[in-house]
């Protein structure tokens, strides 16, 4: 492909994200139904196909849409359960706090971001004294939801010398607890650093001592805390845990299971358009040397923004990234030097105009 042709295809991708921007998607996320006719003999015979076809076109249509809609009165109801059960723990910090951990666990917090919120102002003022567990899960909450909070709070754990208490380390909840607060923490912030190296040596040695279902757990976070994990993939894994809990609360874990299933559905729709639009813009075809990736590319960005209202985002971003990987292609194992100027020229005329 020539550089004037690459050009006419990036100024082609900026045009459609300029229209996605400023003209709102009609009907984009329901996919073309191939009305796939068999030629026949007789006029008759190919009119009843096309009949045939586009009842069956129409039922499927009516039937997803009532399914759906049985699935938003279900999760409508179980949400209302949901907010009752985090109500009634407001006057109780430490439990308001570990209901709004499952939650956001769960991937279920954009339902109750209000609430949330409401609950954070008020677990900010609250002082947790010597509780590890409790101290630690309010820095994390808080700081993940964008309150603002302080490393200092875990000053009160460290000795004369400064080094965290080797007292702590038999409390092996508070330790778990400290060990993924320690990776919200920022530049400069040596405390935090210390917890970690802190916590995570003695959750190592502490494993072959624990009940299996907690040793379990343990052994999950150090491969991969919580803050580095992808939220969908977390949800999808906590909800088998959090129905073998003691304390679960059943609306949650439906409420769970109902948004899990609608967001694989959206998922699929959006993931289906961007394999369409793939295929349409014909890149490999013509470029037998770049990166065949949609699909990692859109779960690259259900890892950045999953919830709903994020769709247009995910699908344009998904279009952006394919297009860069060509682009890195071309400049890592096809264009020459000299092409590869007169490609840089070619953009930079275009992003100038």
């Amino acid at each position: 492909m020539s550089t004037d042709q690459m050009a006419l295809v990036i100024q082609v991708r900026a045009s459609s994200l300029s229209s996605s921007i400023h003209h709102p998607r009609h009907n984009s996320m329901h996919p073309p139904w191939n009305l796939s006719l068999q030629t026949s003999k007789g006029q008759g015979t190919l009119m009843h196909s096309k009949k045939l076809s586009i009842n069956s076109v129409l039922l499927r249509e009516k039937a997803e849409c009532l399914e759906s809609n049985d699935r938003k009165k279900s999760l409508e109801q179980v949400k209302k359960e949901g907010q009752e059960a985090l109500l009634k723990k407001s006057s109780d910090p430490v439990g308001t706090m570990k209901i709004i951990d499952s939650i956001q666990e769960l991937g279920i917090g954009h339902h109750f971001e209000e609430e949330i919120n409401a609950l954070l102002g008020k677990i900010c003022h609250w002082d947790a004294s010597q509780d590890l567990f409790a101290t630690s899960l309010q820095f994390r909450l808080l700081r993940h939801n964008g309150w603002t909070t302080f490393p200092e709070n875990f000053n009160k754990f460290l000795d004369k010398s400064g080094n965290f208490k080797e007292s702590l380390s038999r409390d092996i909840g508070g330790m778990l607890s400290l060990y993924e607060a320690s990776f919200l923490g920022a530049e400069g912030e040596g405390v935090l650093q210390q917890a970690m190296d802190f916590s995570r040596g003695h959750l190592h040695q502490s494993i072959p001592h624990m009940a299996p279902e907690l040793g379990r757990q343990v052994s999950r976070a150090l491969r991969l805390p919580r803050h580095l994990q992808m939220e969908r993939l977390e949800a999808k894994n906590y909800m088998d845990q959090y129905s073998r809990t003691t304390t679960k609360i059943p609306a949650l874990l439906e409420l769970a299971k109902l948004d899990y299933d609608m967001l694989q559905s959206l998922y699929k729709r959006e993931l289906g358009e961007i394999t369409r639009w793939w295929k349409e813009l014909g890149l490999i075809e013509s470029l037998g040397f770049a990166r065949d990736r949609p699909s990692e590319c859109f779960l690259w960005t259900v890892g950045i923004f999953p919830e709903p209202r994020y769709s247009n985002c995910r699908i344009e971003l998904t279009k952006t990234v394919c297009i860069l990987l060509v682009m890195d292609d071309i400049f890592d194992t096809y264009g020459s030097f000299d092409d590869l100027v007169l490609f840089v020229k070619a953009i930079k005329s275009y992003l100038n105009t």
